[in-house]
């Protein structure tokens, strides 16, 4: 993509049909509605020029993803004091397409030029094109710089999409009806791929039981309280608790050494009776695959408790690319206090290829010995 967006200049004194039929219409609206405020015709050309008013497309160069949508406004720069403006933008219809930037508004005018009648306004998105042109009947007039309409892309598809005014089209008409000489300067959008993230722990808001979760202590799934559905991990939570209980819930995965974003958030709720609970505590941490600790992520008090739901902060994860990691919840303390985990995602973009291998959890064999009868 070229760095500059394109720029081109067209002097009021070359022939251009497009620009002579505006001119044509706008003398004879300018006339009718301001009488004898002008009693000269309006001409194509000046005796002496004055400097150059440009139209501009801002931003000229920007990037966005596929389904993202944009702001672009037309902004004319050092103009002499406005009666009449025509607009008319071509723009890749494969890649872009116009949309309502309010309910019924595709062109939006701005308050730096309020038309009083408008001839055209006229959105094509099949055909790509944009047509906006109007006229403003009485003073004041604008002049300076300023944005004359606002327009919302959206992107559909990868690449670069120009958008570039047409010249023998587009025009200004200053106060006293005149053609003035135009630089017009066009833009262009990049349309990247959109970034592809996923969830990528199994079975994050318990729904399916337990697996792949590792539970330890007496931590189990309950299945009448969840932040959504029906299930939740439950840890803690015993009338009988003792020093030293520890309840525990992990699950491993893995960053891709080549993502962008790596992000976790989990929900929890937390319940406590009677101040020996109150000195229980739920941490969140981080461990590398074979268990040892990479990073304390959260920890919450039982002294909060206070039976509602509620988010973890959105916690980064991204300096772990590379790795296969374990998000791991543990309760210590008493086991009074009661600890409902649910919904636990880690977004990571892009997701990596490969999951990490499941964990098997042996137990030991009990073997049940009877007499023959």
């Amino acid at each position: 993509m070229s760095p500059k967006a394109a720029r081109h200049t067209w002097p009021c004194t070359r022939s251009m049909p497009g620009r002579l039929r505006l001119l044509a219409f706008l003398a004879v609206i300018l006339l009718t509605a301001l009488g004898s405020a002008f009693p000269h015709q309006a001409r194509a050309t000046r005796p002496a020029a004055p400097g150059l008013a440009t139209l501009r497309i801002v931003p000229q160069v920007t990037t966005l993803s596929v389904g993202d949508t944009t702001t672009v406004e037309v902004l004319v720069v050092d103009a002499e004091p406005l009666a009449g403006v025509a607009l008319y933008i071509d723009f890749d219809a494969s890649r872009l397409r116009v949309v309502e930037s309010a309910p019924g508004v595709t062109i939006a005018s701005t308050p730096f030029y309020a038309p009083t009648f408008v001839r055209t306004s006229q959105v094509d998105n099949a055909a790509g094109l944009i047509a906006w042109e109007v006229v403003r009947s009485s003073a004041p007039y604008p002049s300076g710089t300023g944005p004359l309409i606002r327009l919302s892309f959206q992107a559909l598809q990868p690449g670069e999409a120009q958008l570039r005014f047409r010249a023998g089209d587009t025009a200004l008409i200053s106060a006293d009806s005149l053609v003035l000489p135009l630089t017009l300067e066009d833009g262009s959008l990049t349309i990247d791929t959109p970034l592809l993230c996923a969830q990528v722990l199994r079975n994050p808001s318990f729904e399916e039981g337990t697996a792949p979760w590792v539970l330890g202590g007496s931590t189990q799934v309950f299945n009448q309280m969840g932040h959504t559905g029906t299930h939740s991990a439950w840890l803690g939570g015993y009338e009988m608790g003792y020093d030293g209980w520890t309840d525990s819930l992990w699950q491993a995965f893995s960053i891709g050494s080549e993502a962008v974003n790596a992000e976790l958030q989990y929900w929890y709720w937390a319940h406590c009776e009677g101040p020996a609970c109150s000195s229980d505590a739920l941490r969140v941490d981080l461990l590398d695959d074979q268990g040892s600790l990479l990073q304390t992520l959260g920890t919450h008090s039982g002294a909060d408790a206070d039976s509602a739901w509620h988010p973890s902060p959105v916690i980064d994860l991204a300096a772990y690319r590379g790795q296969t990691v374990r998000v791991h919840f543990e309760l210590a303390g008493s086991g009074t206090a009661s600890f409902m985990v649910d919904d636990v995602n880690v977004n990571i973009c892009p997701p990596p290829s490969q999951p990490p291998a499941l964990y098997t959890v042996h137990l030991p064999l009990v073997l049940n010995a009877s007499s023959t009868p």
